[in-house]
């Protein structure tokens, strides 16, 4: 192992043939703490002995945060990291597409369970093609359909819930789960260009802080924010980002 800095400062690590630089290890660090999160939520729901909602709910806003961090680092590699993308990309299905879809499930056995098992399904398979087609096809500048981290803290909501109103969540978890494979268009971080995106970005990392560090005691009103932001968010946010589209397109006739 051979290690050098590079022209603006970042540790060159050489493997052999294989180099890779201090932020794709960090990113890939991230990701484990990403995918590791996600990982203890499903064990322990397939073991039948699921964690208490508040802790399910730290670690699905835990694996997103790192989430978001691996990105970064990532981009600020200097090094092509061909695991660290594969790495990523089967985080997030455990993470966003697993773990909510076995959530899911878990709320509605006792209820119902083959209403359960479809809801589950329809969840799991609608965020596994978000995910895919995020991959296969990426966009620029926006992201094609709802984003899978903000359908899993939806779910997180209904979670925290004290009383589940199993039509109303049945009806919700469709309802998330289509605009997941719709061909709307959502804003993202990369790029703040106006109020809505400003306010989005400021409201949004508040409210996963708080579902990380907040007493338990302020759960169920965390619970209930997250609920109506992403029911907002979903209807509203396809708007706000064709308003983006279109000023962007403007821009360079």
């Amino acid at each position: 192992m051979i290690g050098r800095m590079d022209k603006i400062g970042n540790t060159i690590l050489t493997f052999g043939n294989y180099k890779i630089d201090l932020y794709a290890i960090l990113a890939i660090l991230a990701t484990i703490a990403n995918i590791s999160a996600g990982t203890i939520i499903c064990i322990a729901i397939l073991f039948f002995n699921p964690l208490d909602p508040i802790t399910t709910a730290r670690l699905i806003s835990l694996g997103a945060g790192f989430d978001a961090l691996d990105g970064k680092l990532a981009r600020r590699s200097n090094t092509s990291n061909r695991f660290g993308s594969k790495l990523d990309t089967a985080a997030d299905q455990i993470t966003f597409a697993t773990a909510p879809a076995l959530i899911i499930w878990h709320l509605l056995i006792d209820t119902n369970e083959i209403i359960g098992i479809i809801c589950g399904l329809i969840y799991f398979f609608t965020a596994s093609f978000r995910l895919s087609r995020y991959v296969m096809a990426p966009t620029s500048g926006y992201f094609e359909g709802m984003p899978s981290p903000v359908s899993a803290y939806f779910i997180v909501g209904w979670l925290l819930q004290d009383e589940l109103i199993v039509p109303i969540f049945g009806f919700s978890t469709i309802f998330i789960s289509l605009l997941m494979i719709s061909s709307f268009p959502y804003s993202g971080f990369r790029t703040l260009r106006s109020k809505f995106q400003y306010f989005y970005f400021i409201f949004t990392i508040s409210l996963m802080l708080l579902t990380n560090f907040a007493p338990n005691s302020l759960f169920g009103l965390i619970g209930d924010i997250w609920i109506y932001y992403v029911y907002y968010f979903g209807i509203i946010g396809p708007f706000h980002a064709l308003h983006n589209i279109n000023i962007d397109r403007s821009n360079t006739e």
